[in-house]
């Protein structure tokens, strides 16, 4: 799939997005700073959320055909490993929409 928006990592700088030196959005919300932040955050994260849902759709049925017969032989720690470094693509891309630095990570160390 051909990207079409602009590459590069999009950071929030001020009330501007920008890839790089390049501008790619301003924001204007005088009377809710917070807001406006938030909103920075989320339009900046989004090409990190596009590759996050791009691999869902590429890798999706085949993760799922792999962990799943992984699990029927048994091998729980493969499953484990294998969700949680899908998990890890959506939750780094999550983290820096809600300007979080680190993502929680669900316990997948109980037992099956």
């Amino acid at each position: 799939m051909k990207t079409k928006h602009t590459k590069g990592e999009w950071k929030v700088v001020g009330k501007w997005i920008k890839s790089g030196n390049k501008i790619i959005a301003t924001l204007w919300a005088k009377k809710n700073p917070k807001q406006e932040q938030a909103n920075a955050r989320l339009i900046a994260a989004a090409p990190d959320l596009l590759r996050a849902l791009q691999g869902d759709e590429e890798n999706c049925v085949p993760n799922a055909q792999t962990i799943l017969s992984q699990a029927l032989l048994g091998n729980y720690e493969a499953v484990k490993s294998m969700l949680r470094e899908l998990c890890s693509i959506h939750a780094t891309a999550i983290a820096k929409a809600e300007n979080k630095t680190t993502f929680k990570q669900t316990n997948l160390s109980k037992s099956h």
